[in-house]
């Protein structure tokens, strides 16, 4: 949504992040490959997996903010992400500044 990447690009400048870049596409229409994906209600896992692993560099990781879910969802997809050559997912807890816990599953791509 362009009011997030505004609000993205705002705390970059902000922070003075020079080697931030922030794309608003869809992961498919993008030839490029990055540190960090991150995504919000974008698809299932599994289907996330899929349209982002190409985009990630060495070393990169999909960061992905999902629900109640994620663990269920980061078990359906093990075996699309280890045959896109990904290490497993792993599910971190965080407490947003509302006290809201949410979920954010991270997904890296070894740097061998």
């Amino acid at each position: 949504m362009e009011r997030r990447v505004a609000w993205l690009q705002d705390v970059a400048l902000e922070l003075d992040l020079d080697n931030v870049t922030i794309r608003r596409a869809r992961a498919e229409e993008v030839r490029d490959r990055f540190d960090a994906v991150t995504a919000r209600a974008v698809a299932n896992l599994t289907k996330l997996v899929r349209i982002t692993a190409p985009i990630l560099r060495r070393g990169g990781c999909l960061l992905a903010l999902k629900g109640a879910k994620a663990e269920v969802e980061a078990e359906a997809a093990k075996y699309v992400i280890k045959k896109a050559k990904l290490d497993p997912a792993i599910i971190h807890e965080v407490v947003t500044p509302g006290e809201e816990l949410t979920k954010v599953v991270e997904v890296r791509r070894p740097k061998r």
